[in-house]
């Protein structure tokens, strides 16, 4: 609607031009009357003159002319289906690999997830643009459940293991990188979990293997023998408590089967929050922002870099992750279930 209003204006300001040309109107005029039909979009000087000038040569129709060339044909079903198949195994994916994997330029890509699908990146996610009534009350839910289990257990916090699986970027080094990003970059896939003391369980996931429900359970496995043996406390009263996003990985049968097996408590989180994840608002990005600028020659030396950031963050840094959490549960309840920004503004 907004392009057809605009549109319509330029037309109307293109016939009062033809008018101003036959009068002999001086610029200073014209510009005037301009400033005040348009205020501060107002055609420029120069496209404002070029017009003048076609008017006073003899020229009647305030429509722009057929364009030459091709009508653009990327944004085609096919494509659609394909970058929709690519968003849902990875939520992570970026539009530049997206674009180098389907061959497709980047701001077809652009166009795509934002106008055709409605996503948005949120957490260096795509997301849903819009949250429906129904998510928004589970966010606020999920919210108040978990602020007051704060206020009635001082121990609540410190017994919730959070993690999830995301991609950490570093650079080729040479020239390439300046003319093809996606193709100068390495890419690993790490797997952490941590508590408010540190982390718990990280690993590299080999190339090629995707994370679905069969590793995801053997995941589980050397979780469970990593809290055994890093935090013998927690693992004896068995009162520990595993949060999560809603991955279908993370959300399989099998993993509901392992889960009532043996006996792990859940903490539930609301879908399409990477908001309220603090992999996703903490450790990834501080992983990723660390790793910014650094170049690589092997994916092993990625690989090795990404975990001595890991290791360099300090109970402190969990600590300070934890609370800006809880801060974030009360920024949600502020925009009534809505995302919010890094200062608890609603985007």
């Amino acid at each position: 609607m907004t392009s057809v209003l605009l549109s319509f204006r330029c037309r109307k300001l293109r016939a009062i031009q033809v008018l101003m040309s036959d009068k002999q109107e001086n610029n200073g005029c014209k510009e005037s009357l301009q400033s005040n039909l348009r205020g501060s979009k107002a055609m420029s000087r120069s496209r404002c003159k070029d017009w003048y000038l076609r008017f006073k040569n003899g020229r009647t129709s305030v429509d722009d002319e057929i364009r030459s060339g091709r009508p653009s044909t990327s944004t085609t079903p096919k494509h659609i289906r394909e970058i929709d198949q690519l968003v849902r195994q990875d939520f992570r994916i970026s539009l530049r690999e997206i674009s180098a994997i389907l061959n497709v330029s980047f701001g077809t890509v652009q166009a795509i997830l934002t106008s055709t699908l409605n996503l948005h990146q949120v957490a260096n996610k795509l997301v849903p643009r819009l949250l429906t009534p129904e998510l928004k009350q589970y966010r606020l839910r999920a919210c108040e459940d978990l602020r007051q289990q704060t206020r009635d257990d001082p121990t609540f916090m410190s017994r919730i293991i959070t993690g999830d699986e995301s991609w950490v970027y570093g650079c080729k080094p040479g020239k390439a990188r300046r003319v093809n990003p996606t193709r100068s970059q390495f890419k690993v896939k790490l797997i952490v979990f941590f508590d408010i003391h540190g982390v718990v369980h990280r690993e590299v996931v080999p190339d090629g293997q995707a994370v679905d429900a069969p590793f995801y359970l053997s995941v589980m496995t050397r979780l469970r023998k990593n809290i055994e043996a890093k935090r013998p406390e927690l693992w004896q009263k068995g009162d520990w408590l595993l949060h999560h996003d809603d991955t279908p990985a993370h959300d399989a049968l099998k993993e509901c089967h392992y889960f009532c097996y043996t006996d792990t408590n859940l903490i539930l989180h609301p879908q399409h929050s990477p908001d309220l994840a603090p992999c996703d608002f903490f450790l990834f990005p501080k992983i990723n922002a660390k790793l910014r600028g650094h170049f690589f020659d092997t994916v092993e030396e990625l690989q090795h870099a990404s975990l001595i950031v890991l290791d360099s963050l300090g109970e402190e840094d969990f600590r300070r992750a934890f609370r800006a959490w809880q801060q974030r549960w009360v920024w949600c309840a502020a925009v009534q279930g809505n995302r919010f920004a890094a200062d608890g503004g609603q985007i």
